[in-house]
């Protein structure tokens, strides 16, 4: 009997322990069994888990960095101030943890009044270009629920 299917491929071969490409370290694991990872040591033999780790330096500067890369994808207050209200997100939920709700609003708010957000619109003229139909959508890096143009954000 051939190992290969009907259409002249060889089926995949199944990953076997030991060492090299394809091997496995043994069985698998349920990944429900598994600790969150915040509450495992880093494993050294796994180079690409993310993980998260406090760094020194000043966490104001910390928090007015993240603000400002939101501001810059025209998240409004509201939205920015979401993220730091998950523990999902360690580095934002800790800096709100240091701060507190109402001072991480008013960076945020600050920081909206310093710096603004750019918007753009764009305008296909199908006069112009005869092939307008054909483009795709515009890339929006805002969340789903933000507000509307024009829409006051401080």
């Amino acid at each position: 009997m051939s190992t290969h299917d009907e259409g002249g491929r060889v089926p995949p071969a199944e990953p076997e322990a030991g060492e090299g490409p394809g091997a496995t370290t043994g069985p698998a694991r349920d990944a429900m069994d598994e600790q969150h990872p915040r509450e495992r040591p880093i494993e050294p033999e796994d180079p690409m888990q993310l993980t998260a780790e406090p760094v020194n330096g000043d966490p104001r500067a910390m928090l007015d960095g993240i603000i400002e890369e939101y501001v810059g994808l025209g998240w409004d207050a509201d939205h920015i101030e979401k993220i730091f209200a998950t523990p999902f997100f360690l580095a934002t939920w800790g800096l709100s943890e240091l701060f507190g709700r109402k001072q991480v609003r008013e960076r945020i708010d600050a920081v909206l009044r310093r710096r603004g957000v750019m918007r753009f619109t764009t305008t296909i003229d199908p006069v112009a270009d005869p092939d307008a139909a054909s483009i795709p959508e515009h890339l929006n890096c805002a969340p789903p629920d933000a507000a509307d143009e024009g829409d006051h954000h401080a």
